[in-house]
């Protein structure tokens, strides 16, 4: 799902048109903190450090099918590399299904094992729980001779922290933002020369109202000395409707 970039983020910030100013204001539904309409498009860059060194990459999102009734709205969004997620939006919330994998046909039949990311009418306090992957727990170094990466979905909590929060990425400054924070810890089978090691994770994720998720900051760590701590910033760069 990530395109290795080559060029530094300093270039690819000089050739892309940004947002200078935008607001996170809270609207009457949930629902524009994930807009589904077909054609949006969102650029993100991401640095991601880990045990080796600190990589550069870049992650794109296409919204190409959508679907809507007069309870639910689901859509087909594609990556870069052309992997499918499904996202529905109902009276409860939005959901997501990112298992999916060729789904580009209607996707009113291919909800399933759907998981939320955010609920209805959003307030400061609201919880509930869903599930994460790993972002950035790998390593190259001894013992390993190849790379050697932590892929784990783990159980999380997450919780409305704010309705008001301010944050700043390559697409402008944003304020009134709706922050979610996320914690995770499970313990997770690494074979027979790690055996059972605790990942935890915790996450932060910043919307915008009618652009969708503008920040994402996730920080892991392990209990096994041969990983060390990963940290995965992606950052919205650009936005179209």
């Amino acid at each position: 799902m990530l395109i290795y970039m080559k060029k530094s983020l300093h270039a690819i910030y000089a050739v892309l048109v940004v947002l200078s100013m935008a607001s996170c204001k809270i609207p009457d539904q949930n629902n524009s903190f994930q807009p589904m309409e077909e054609g949006r498009f969102w650029l993100y860059t991401i640095e991601k450090n880990t045990t080796d060194a600190n990589e550069y990459l870049r992650h794109g999102l296409r919204v190409t099918n959508t679907v809507s009734n007069a309870d639910t709205t689901t859509a087909l969004l594609e990556d870069l590399t052309g992997k499918v997620s499904v996202y529905k939006k109902d009276n409860a919330g939005v959901f997501l299904n990112s298992n999916t994998t060729n789904a580009k046909t209607d996707p009113a039949g291919r909800i399933s094992d759907m998981h939320m990311i955010l609920p209805a009418q959003p307030k400061v306090g609201d919880t509930w729980h869903s599930y994460s992957p790993t972002y950035a727990l790998e390593s190259s170094s001894a013992p390993w001779e190849k790379l050697f990466t932590i892929e784990a979905n783990l159980n999380v909590k997450n919780q409305i922290a704010s309705v008001s929060a301010s944050t700043t990425t390559p697409a402008g400054s944003f304020i009134n933002c709706l922050l979610v924070t996320s914690i995770g810890k499970e313990a997770v089978y690494l074979g027979d020369y790690l055996g059972e090691t605790i990942v935890e994770q915790q996450r932060q994720a910043w919307y915008a109202e009618d652009i969708g998720l503008i920040r994402l900051e996730v920080r892991e760590k392990t209990s096994s000395s041969a990983i060390k701590e990963g940290l995965f910033i992606m950052e919205l760069v650009t936005h179209t409707r």
